[in-house]
């Protein structure tokens, strides 16, 4: 097993960190406002912080999952990721 260089994983985690960050920025802001007004037109503002920082959490962890799996799938310039189960494995 070869571990990365450094700027091997820099790769990684810049392809990771600016598609996380860019996809939650809008998402979270859409979704922030969407749940601003529906708090709103029920007469509850005040739980408006409470229940957007909770679908933004839920959204934050869908979104990274789905982010991460496209991440490690990708060919990098000059290498790639394999991930390989165990012989062993079931």
């Amino acid at each position: 097993m070869e571990i990365l260089t450094r700027k091997e994983l820099a790769a990684v985690w810049w392809a990771l960190f600016w598609r996380v960050t860019l996809f939650g920025l809008v998402i979270g802001a859409m979704l922030g406002a969407a749940a601003g007004m529906v708090m709103a037109l029920v007469g509850l503002p005040a739980y408006t912080p409470i229940v957007s920082g909770a679908a933004g959490l839920l959204v934050n962890g869908a979104l990274t999952y789905v982010v991460l799996g496209h991440v490690l799938s990708r060919r990098y310039k000059a290498f790639r990721l394999k991930a390989e189960r165990p012989i062993d494995a079931f």
